[in-house]
């Protein structure tokens, strides 16, 4: 994900900080809306609503998106 928004920002990925805020990173919303957009096309995964209104770091969305997985491999098919 570091890599990718690092692609939008022009902050190398070794300094972007999973921790801190995407947003701080200078992305406007329509950027925040590509960046979100990249990753469901990277990842095959469709979000409901932009993840970074409750996830705002790369380090939650990750924690969302892995809770997600391992929600989706126990449900029932």
């Amino acid at each position: 994900m570091a890599a990718r928004l690092s692609r939008l920002t022009g902050v190398t990925p070794s300094e972007i900080d999973p921790n801190e805020p995407v947003a701080r990173y200078g992305l406007d919303s329509v950027a925040l809306v590509a960046f979100v957009a990249d990753l469901e096309d990277w990842l095959g995964y469709t979000f409901g609503a932009n993840p970074l209104n409750d996830h705002p770091t790369l380090a939650a969305l990750a924690a969302f998106l892995a809770a997600q997985t391992a929600a989706d491999k126990q449900a029932p098919r």
